[in-house]
C-alpha cells in the first residue's frame, strides 16, 4: 500500500518562473516607471501556487482577495500583512499603509484580483489610489479576463508595466510535476503522455490524475504504472460527466 506524502515543496515548473520575471520587472523598475504587472490565465494553470512559492522569495506581502470584501476588508487585511495596526478610518489605514510600504519598498502580491476588478470604477480608483501612494511594485494575478477588465479602466491601465499570462503545462513541466508528486512510485512516459493530453496541461488536474495513479499502485502493489497498467480507466479532465438518458 502506498502511503500519504506530504509535499513540501513547490515545483519550479514555467509558470513558477513567469511570475518571477514578472516580479522582477516591477522590482527593478526605474523610479519613475509604473510599477504594476498582471499575471494573468485559466483556472487550473498554478498560478496562486506560484503566488504563495514567490512570496517569501521577495519577501512580499501576499493577500488572496476574498469577493466579499469591501475596500475596508482589504485595506485591514493589508494593513495587516505588512505590519500596521488598522486605524479607526479606512482613510487613516490606507495611509498608513502607503506609508509603511514607502519605508519598507516591499513588493505585493494581490491574487486572485480579477474579483476586485469587477466591481466597478470606485474599487479600480480606490486600489489606484494604493498603487501611486504607496509606490510599491505590485503584482496582480486572476483569471484569463483580467487584462481586458483591467483595460476598462484607462487610470488604472496607464499603472501597468507588464503583462504575463500563464502557459499550460509542456513535457518538461509534466516531468518536473510527477517526480514531485509521484515520489514514491513510477510513472510511465506513455501514462504522463496520455495525462498531459487529456488534462490539456492543467497543473491542478495533472497533479489529481497523480495521486489516482498512486491509489492504483497502491492497491494493486505496483512500483511502476503504465498506461497499459491503467487500461480503459478515465482520466480526470475536470469535464462533469455526461447527463445519462431517462430509463
Amino acid at each position: 500500500m502506498v502511503a500519504p506524502q506530504t509535499i513540501k515543496t513547490t515545483a519550479p515548473i514555467r509558470n513558477v518562473a513567469l511570475a518571477m520575471e514578472a516580479m522582477d520587472m516591477v522590482i527593478h523598475r526605474p523610479p519613475h516607471i509604473p510599477g504594476v504587472a498582471i499575471y494573468s490565465g485559466h483556472a487550473g494553470l498554478g498560478k496562486s501556487t506560484a503566488a504563495a512559492h514567490i512570496a517569501p522569495l521577495y519577501r512580499a506581502a501576499y493577500i488572496e482577495m476574498k469577493s466579499y470584501w469591501s475596500r475596508k476588508s482589504f485595506a485591514d487585511h493589508l494593513a495587516s500583512e505588512v505590519g500596521v495596526d488598522p486605524r479607526k478610518t479606512m482613510a487613516q489605514t490606507v495611509d498608513a499603509i502607503t506609508n509603511a510600504l514607502l519605508k519598507s519598498r516591499r513588493p505585493v502580491i494581490v491574487d486572485q484580483f480579477h474579483t476586485w476588478a469587477e466591481k466597478g470604477r470606485v474599487a479600480i480608483e480606490f486600489f489606484r489610489d494604493l498603487v501611486d501612494g504607496s509606490r510599491a511594485p505590485w503584482l496582480l494575478m486572476g483569471e484569463e479576463s483580467l487584462p481586458q477588465k483591467i483595460a476598462q479602466h484607462e487610470s488604472f491601465h496607464r499603472r501597468v508595466l507588464m503583462w504575463q499570462q500563464a502557459q499550460p503545462c509542456d513535457w518538461k513541466d509534466a516531468v518536473v510535476l510527477r517526480d514531485l508528486y509521484c515520489r514514491d512510485i513510477e510513472v510511465a512516459d506513455d501514462l504522463l503522455a496520455a495525462t498531459l493530453e487529456k488534462t490539456h496541461g492543467s497543473t491542478g488536474r495533472l497533479t489529481i490524475n497523480f495521486e489516482r495513479f498512486r491509489n492504483l499502485a497502491g492497491i494493486e502493489g505496483l512500483s511502476v504504472v503504465t498506461l497499459a497498467d491503467w487500461g480503459d480507466r478515465s482520466f480526470y479532465d475536470g469535464n462533469p460527466p455526461p447527463r445519462r438518458s431517462a430509463i
